[in-house]
């Protein structure tokens, strides 16, 4: 797991992971809610910085591993 911060105010700014994809749903809004199982190294840091980010918007770079 890696993270970056923000260059002035030092804040972490991002958040890197592995995850499996499991489910994807669409929303009466037409909206997508996307559900990822993050395996258990992972899963403090990654689940204390988005209960962080819970309401905002985050920017999601997938890459598919082999």
């Amino acid at each position: 797991m890696t993270a970056a911060l923000d260059s002035k105010s030092r804040e972490q700014i991002a958040i890197e992971f592995v995850a499996e994809v499991r489910s994807i749903k669409t929303m009466a809004d037409y909206s997508a809610n996307l559900t990822l199982n993050i395996p258990e190294p992972y899963k403090p840091a990654a689940m204390e910085k988005f209960s962080k980010w819970q309401g905002k918007m985050v920017q999601v770079i997938a890459v598919v591993e082999e």
